[in-house]
């Protein structure tokens, strides 16, 4: 990012804010003195999200401010008019901001909206003139290390291991749980959300060849239709040991029907997932790695083996077929690299004895000769 719009993006120091967002904002962290009082509502948020909505509501106000548009006795909603919005946005541009980063300050801005000004009707700043950001501010896909699914199950094998062998009971758990999870994400590339979703007895049948078969109702997926799944021999048997020897030994797993556990005597949610795959993967690829990119490596291992099989991630993962659409071009153009590469190298090889006859040095020469 360039200098100048580093400076564009400094957020306005909070004791400079208007009255009425200083105040607006300190009660979202005010506990509610009744049930159905005001206040509060900032409780729940995390420590990061909490300084990530101050700094975009900041940098927001102080855009308004260097333009002379932050009228201080006006309300906060007020304020957030398409006018200023599009002066905002073509300000960002000018600073060299990228359509991502500005679609991630209209929904951090929107999102602080939502919270301290609830009753105002904001959701044209994610859908103006009822088109969503994501088609009018359209970001290219952000790269990611292209790994084999079998390259990253070589890591999971060998923590199922060192889980089956452990001393501690802290280890083994760990170990084992990780290890059915990552086989998972790498075999059928689970949202993370509806991982987390997953409960005994209910999205988990065992199989009369003791596989296990993986079925989630459309409440829990995304895509609001049903998935099943049937696990590979391999993976079912990392999630038997965590069932068996791993899942018993979490504190606080006889009062709950979660499949996944915590360290912590509670259930592993999305943010635990999300934290133990990034853990996992920067140990074992050396850059921490989101669940999703379970996703994408399956996709793309798919279609580099089987370019014709690219299409079917649609139906069993849940995305558009345009993704697929996308896999499956990226595949072909990698195949057709290396089918050239190999007839290369074969031709060189077949060639090498011709080759040898008709271009060799004769003895005391520093040249060669052609015969």
């Amino acid at each position: 990012m360039a200098p100048h719009a580093r400076e564009r993006l400094t957020p306005l120091p909070m004791a400079a804010w208007p009255a009425s967002d200083r105040t607006a904002w300190d009660k979202l962290f005010q506990p509610r003195v009744s049930l159905f009082g005001d206040g509060g509502e900032g409780l729940r948020l995390r420590p990061h999200t909490r300084r990530n909505y101050r700094r975009g509501y900041g940098i927001w106000l102080a855009f308004l401010a260097g333009e002379n548009r932050l009228d201080p006795d006006a309300p906060p909603a007020a304020r957030t008019t398409p006018g200023n919005l599009d002066a905002w946005i073509a300000d960002m541009r000018q600073a060299g901001c990228r359509n991502s980063t500005i679609a991630g300050y209209l929904r951090s801005l929107h999102a602080t909206l939502r919270l301290i000004a609830p009753a105002a009707d904001l959701g044209f700043i994610l859908k103006p003139r009822g088109v969503p950001l994501s088609v009018l501010l359209p970001a290219p896909p952000k790269p990611f290390p292209p790994h084999d699914t079998e390259e990253v199950m070589h890591h999971v094998r060998a923590l199922h291991r060192r889980g089956l062998a452990a001393n501690s009971d802290h280890a083994r758990r760990t170990a084992l749980r990780d290890a059915a999870l990552m086989a998972l994400f790498l075999r059928r590339a689970p949202r993370v959300s509806t991982v987390a979703s997953m409960r005994l007895g209910e999205h988990l049948q065992e199989q009369a060849d003791q596989t296990y078969l993986c079925r989630f109702p459309a409440a829990d997926t995304k895509a609001k239709r049903e998935i099943v799944w049937p696990l590979d021999p391999e993976c079912s048997a990392m999630v038997r040991d965590y069932l068996c020897l791993g899942r018993p030994l979490f504190s606080g797993a006889t009062a709950t029907d979660h499949l996944w556990l915590g360290n912590q005597a509670m259930p592993l949610a999305v943010a635990g997932l999300q934290a133990m795959f990034m853990r996992r993967t920067r140990e074992w690829l050396g850059v921490a790695l989101c669940p999703h990119t379970a996703r994408k490596w399956l996709r793309t291992t798919a279609a580099r083996r089987s370019p014709e099989a690219a299409f079917d991630a649609a139906e069993v993962m849940g995305h558009s077929p345009q993704v697929s659409l996308r896999h499956y071009a990226d595949a072909t153009e990698t195949g057709a690299i290396q089918r050239h590469a190999r007839r290369l190298h074969d031709l060189r090889r077949a060639t090498a004895s011709l080759a040898a006859r008709s271009y060799r040095k004769h003895p005391g020469s520093t040249e060669s000769t052609r015969t």
